[in-house]
């Protein structure tokens, strides 16, 4: 139930708040517990699509920089995040965020839950306001499409102080419609706290809070006077940082850097920014509000003359300047300011869902009790529904490295390098720096030559990298596994196990195996029936005069085989025949193993004997120790490894 209006007694009643007189009028100002109990229902159900609709797509978002640099700024103490915080905005949103980051840490996925957490909040807020207005209906639908509209889809996962205006907005406004009904020191206090939270989550809150303000005054026009001690106590709370933020939002290189980025014509620029507002289904936001209007028109028609005409007056009028006017203003502003960007402007998302909400509100006062029930139930579904639909790109530039790095996590080894081309131009150090701590704690080495190290992950524009850089990275390397978009490839080139490699009497050269699913490659440890990948490096110093065959077997310690694999060489990207080898590359072989199920823990190791096909005769390995002497034995060891058995 609605609290009874300080206004109420004044006589004739004349002035009696505009939605308490809408409430009477519809019927909607005593709820039962079955409505209370079907609004809690749809509540729940409603915040659960906002939930699904954005963690759906947690998987495919990427950060763009002005989040990651959001991030990275919070990563340090209160007083340091304080003296990090950029000179344009205020430190709410950035202490806030690291106290969020300090319990849940900096993934991608826990960040963007806390921006769609708060929205959420904001969610339930709007409800408590249109509920508070006009309402069940007119609270559900209002939520729905606060939370549906297009560019609070993309505001509610971004991680950034928006995500944290975007639910501060829909409070401020229910605080205010509370506090002008009934003016109390308690309630001015929560309000004026409210707005201060605002501005000290960016400067831009400012307009949203004179907004509110307007939509407040133009609704209670008999309630000036109590605007008072909100005020004061606004100023209180912001008048620290006012000052300065205001001298650079008004300073001289501030505005000649606006100047230079020229808007596009009136025209054009509107329907952008209406665009943005509504994201990828803006049919769907038109028919929305036009059935509002017509279900508005017709209550507005069948109450003509009644004693609240003006605080009607003024809704209409209210709704129009938040959504339509005050932009045309800041469009007109802009060359001062610079804020005709929706993310500046997030209060007008509020007046749309304001204006659906009381459609709904008025269908529900206009339609036979059946109708009125399938007509609010398509409006809920076909919100719920939209909320899927994805939103288009806004324009801020990202890059693919956080996925990069998360495929990277999978495929690094220690040891492993990384060379960065200085032609890369699509991410930044911090954002290094930033991902490096999500998916590598323990850090990276990047390097700006790659020596002579063994596997080096190549960071590069493909098209664009630097001649004599990509030279030496490829220089007695492997191309290998890559993964990223063209402009942010990462291409793994590798050299052979050993660069120098055992030489056989026909030509080829072995330069070594190496096991490629092992956790720790130098000491590799597998379980009774576990598959191995073991890779063997091929090449030639001279063509071989025939093809050859190879014998990999799995001995124990004893010398029993356990394994045995008779084939020609099976290099992925060569001929099988050793005698269409070329010098000067290497031919590279995978094979899988799969241990018996039954061993005894301890060493193992595989053998490797390179024979003449037709009449199986071995070749001998020309190996020589330091003592002089050659190795006699064909079986040449490649890998040893460890065997842990029940």
């Amino acid at each position: 139930m609605v609290g009874r209006s300080s206004l109420d007694n004044l006589k004739g009643g004349t002035h009696r708040p505009f939605f308490m007189a809408v409430m009477g009028t519809m019927g909607l100002n005593r709820e039962g517990p079955r409505s209370q109990r079907v609004a809690l229902g749809l509540m729940v159900i409603l915040l659960l699509c906002t939930a699904a609709s954005r963690i759906l797509h947690f998987d495919t978002l990427r950060m763009d920089i002005d989040e990651v640099w959001t991030v990275w700024q919070t990563l340090g103490s209160p007083a340091e995040i304080l003296n990090w915080t950029p000179y344009d905005w205020t430190p709410l949103h950035y202490l806030s965020l690291g106290l969020w980051r300090s319990f849940t840490g900096i993934h991608p996925y826990t960040l963007h839950l806390s921006s769609l957490f708060c929205f959420m909040v904001g969610a339930a807020a709007f409800f408590r306001a249109l509920r508070h207005l006009g309402g069940m209906w007119a609270g559900i639908i209002g939520a729905g499409a606060y939370a549906a509209l297009g560019y609070n889809l993309y505001v509610s996962t971004l991680v950034r102080g928006y995500a944290l205006i975007a639910a501060l907005l829909p409070m401020s406004l229910w605080l205010t419609l509370r506090y002008l009904e009934r003016p109390t020191w308690q309630r001015a206090l929560r309000l004026g706290l409210c707005f201060g939270a605002i501005f000290y989550t960016h400067v831009s809150g400012l307009a949203s809070i004179a907004a509110v303000g307007l939509l407040g005054l133009m609704l209670y026009p008999k309630q000036m006077w109590p605007w008072i001690r909100p005020f004061v106590i606004v100023v209180v709370v912001v008048a620290p940082d006012l000052l300065q933020k205001l001298r650079l939002i008004l300073a001289g290189s501030r505005i000649q850097g606006i100047a230079e980025k020229d808007l596009p014509p009136f025209g054009e620029a509107m329907v952008r920014f209406y665009a943005d507002l509504f994201g990828g289904a803006p049919i769907f936001w038109v028919m929305l509000l036009g059935l509002s209007g017509v279900l508005f028109s017709i209550w507005w028609w069948r109450n003509r003359g009644a004693p609240f005409f003006y605080q009607r007056t003024a809704l209409g009028a209210g709704a129009a300047v938040w959504l339509v006017g005050l932009p045309i203003v800041f469009y007109g502003a802009y060359p001062l300011i610079g804020f005709f960007l929706p993310r500046y402007l997030e209060w007008t998302l509020l007046a749309p869902a304001l204006w659906t909400g009381l459609g709904a509100a008025a269908g529900a006062a206009v339609l036979p009790p059946k109708k009125r029930r399938i007509a609010g139930g398509v409006m809920f579904l076909s919100l719920c529904g939209v909320m899927f639909v994805p939103t288009p790109e806004y324009g801020i530039p990202t890059s693919d490295l956080g996925r990069n790095l998360a495929l990277l996590q999978k495929e690094y080894r220690a040891g492993d390098v990384i060379v960065i081309d200085p032609n890369e131009l699509r991410t930044t150090p911090e954002e290094w720096d930033y991902y490096t701590q999500v998916y590598f704690p323990s850090g990276l080495k990047i390097v700006p030559e790659p020596d002579n190290a063994r596997r080096v992950w190549y960071v590069a524009a493909d098209g664009w990298q630097t001649p004599a850089l990509r030279q030496k990275v490829e220089e007695g390397r492997l191309a290998s596994t890559f993964f990223g978009r063209w402009d942010l490839l990462f291409r793994l080139y590798e050299a052979p196990p050993d660069t120098v490699g055992i030489a056989f009497p026909n030509g080829m050269r072995f330069y070594g195996a190496e096991i490629l699913n092992a956790v720790l490659p130098d000491y590799p440890t597998f379980r009774e029936g576990q598959t191995i990948k073991l890779r063997l490096w091929w090449g030639v110093d001279s063509p071989p005069p025939f093809d050859y065959s190879l014998s990999v077997r799995l001995v124990d310690e004893a010398g029993s085989v356990l394994w045995a694999d008779d084939s020609p060489p099976l290099p992925a990207d060569g001929p099988t025949e050793t005698s269409r080898w070329i010098p000067g590359r290497f031919y590279v072989e995978t094979r899988s193993v799969t241990l018996p199920k039954i061993m005894v823990t301890g060493p193992y190791r595989f053998t490797l004997t390179l024979y003449q096909w037709w009449d199986s005769t071995p070749l001998t390995p020309m190996i020589t120790y330091k003592a002089g002497q050659t190795l006699v034995e064909s079986a040449l060891p490649i890998m040893t490894f460890w065997v842990k058995a029940w």
